[in-house]
């Protein structure tokens, strides 16, 4: 086939090329449909940032008018094909080289979305085979660029806007029939495709599916109330946030929010219909603040856990330890406060005493 499939045809090829794959759903939106989407997404960002989310994520407001409008960079684009994939979140835990407490020993928590390889990484051969499967079906080679989660594009907005799902209270998308425990990519090209989707929503546009019903089971799951009843999310108490995005020292409220989350949180999403309570890999808390930085970098490359990194690992171990009772504990924390080299983890372990 050397043009664009119809749009008729688009959808057996999004299907096939999906199962072909192992995408949870696979769509395809012209990019002439979110021309006019800017106005909408700042008045979204805005709308974030003022429920007190503004200044927690640096990252997001530096980039923020690129959010707003990807097509500012990509003024070639002329589709976009956007697909959510399940990788390895509810395998066992396959995270390598963390050991497991002895029975009844403090532990840390991490989120199962964590297992196996980084999720960005898994995204990769995916986009690369889309792309060659596209390029095959036009007979030509293409102009394009991919990403998944870490580059400057309102991902789930896309994903929304072309048709696999909803945004759920837990401000996830959810999928029709795959639940809400997926990881999302984008591939722009500059070829003139036809909007299509599968498995797709009967109306992407207006349609409100079956997908999230209002429940609230993910706004009670919460541990800490960052979920809004009235909608939205607040970063600040949020564990995932708390756990691999804030960088400082955790003060005594921050670690009555963080628990025993050790690396993310899967609260909203094991609540949400139809999934299921999957406990996380627990963590030896005492092996982790005593392993060499250097040793603990090594063991998490390659995996999620490599965003946080030694520092913020070690301070939510000192943080999570400081709040089991007894002197074994208080021991080995002073003992890290007096060979650390970093000041948050030291900060860390001065305020779990007051």
């Amino acid at each position: 086939m050397t043009t664009a499939p119809a749009s008729h045809e688009m959808t057996d090829w999004l299907e096939a090329a999906a199962r072909e794959l192992g995408l949870a759903a696979l769509g395809c939106l012209p990019t002439i449909a979110v021309c006019g989407d800017a106005e909408a997404l700042a008045a979204r960002y805005a709308a974030w940032q003022a429920a007190g989310n503004a200044g927690l994520l640096p990252y997001l407001e530096r980039s923020l008018a690129a959010r707003t409008e990807p097509l500012t960079a990509r003024p070639w684009a002329r589709s976009v094909l956007v697909f959510a994939f399940p990788h390895a979140w509810d395998l066992p835990g396959t995270i390598p080289d963390l050991p497991a407490p002895a029975a009844g020993a403090p532990a840390g928590v991490i989120s199962r979305y964590a297992n196996g390889t980084d999720y960005h990484m898994a995204a990769r051969p995916l986009l690369a085979g889309l792309l060659q499967r596209l390029e095959t079906c036009l007979g030509h080679s293409v102009r394009h660029e991919g990403g998944a989660d870490a580059w400057a594009v309102p991902d789930r907005y896309l994903a929304r806007r072309a048709g696999l799902g909803v945004i759920g209270r837990n401000q996830l998308l959810h999928v029709p029939g795959r639940g809400c425990r997926l990881f999302l990519a984008g591939l722009f090209v500059d070829a003139a495709l036809p909007a299509a989707a599968w498995p797709g929503l009967a109306d992407s546009a207006t349609a409100l599916p079956p997908t999230c019903d209002g429940c609230g089971r993910c706004l009670a799951a919460c541990p800490t109330g960052a979920l809004r009843p009235a909608g939205g999310l607040h970063l600040a108490p949020c564990r995932s946030y708390l756990t691999m995005e804030y960088r400082g020292a955790l003060d005594a409220q921050q670690q009555v929010w963080l628990g025993d989350s050790l690396f993310g949180c899967d609260a909203c999403s094991s609540a949400c219909p139809p999934m299921l309570e999957i406990p996380g890999q627990r963590v030896d808390l005492e092996w982790l603040l005593t392993i060499p930085a250097a040793d603990l970098r090594r063991r998490l490359h390659g995996t999620p856990l490599a965003h946080a990194g030694p520092t913020l690992l070690k301070r939510n171990a000192a943080a999570i330890l400081g709040h089991h009772p007894g002197p074994e504990p208080r021991r080995l924390l002073a003992h890290v406060a007096t060979t650390t080299g970093s000041a948050v983890i030291r900060d860390t372990i001065a305020a779990t005493a007051r």
